[in-house]
């Protein structure tokens, strides 16, 4: 973080600097990373991290404590580009995700309460957000239906990314 920070170009002092960390390991140290960002004394950085809804759910605690760590510093956690991918049981052994869908549905309560409980300092709707895949040349009618219904159900219209427009996954 101090490389980058130190050698990215910011020419304008009101953009955010962004840095985007990828891995498991790293989100799995999202603690002790929130812990060297306010000891530091770098400028309000936002860092990006990809994850699973199953490393979500986990990780829940840690997610948690990082941004009650980061709070009022002017630092933010974001959580990008989360497979959703589908709600029905059927895709994902399909797409062979290796996750049921109520892991899904545990994965965005988990992020709504993060960001429930620290606007500042936690974010997951700005850089991708969830992203589904709700077409492929074996999806059901049924399959489909499903999806919309848990959709509309939980209130996930404005989460979903492109979940009519999504293109079709070969």
């Amino acid at each position: 973080i101090a490389a980058f920070l130190a050698t990215h170009p910011f020419p304008d002092r009101r953009v955010r600097p962004a840095l985007r960390v990828s891995g498991y390991r790293v989100l799995r140290e999202v603690r002790s990373l929130a812990g060297a960002l306010t000891s530091r004394g770098w400028p309000a950085l936002d860092l990006l991290f990809d994850a699973r809804t199953d490393q979500l759910v986990a990780l829940e605690p840690e997610l948690d404590a990082a941004a009650a760590a980061l709070g009022g510093t002017g630092h933010r956690l974001h959580v990008c580009l989360v497979g959703i991918e589908s709600f029905s049981a059927a895709e994902l052994e399909r797409m062979n995700k290796g996750v049921a869908p109520w892991v899904h549905l545990a994965a965005i309560r988990a992020l709504r309460a993060l960001e429930a409980r620290h606007p500042e300092a936690f974010r997951f709707r700005e850089h991708g957000g969830l992203s589904t895949i709700l077409y492929t040349p074996w999806t059901s009618l049924d399959d489909l239906a499903l999806n919309l219904a848990v959709a509309r159900h939980f209130d996930l219209d404005d989460l979903l990314g492109k979940l009519l427009t999504s293109r079709l996954r070969l």
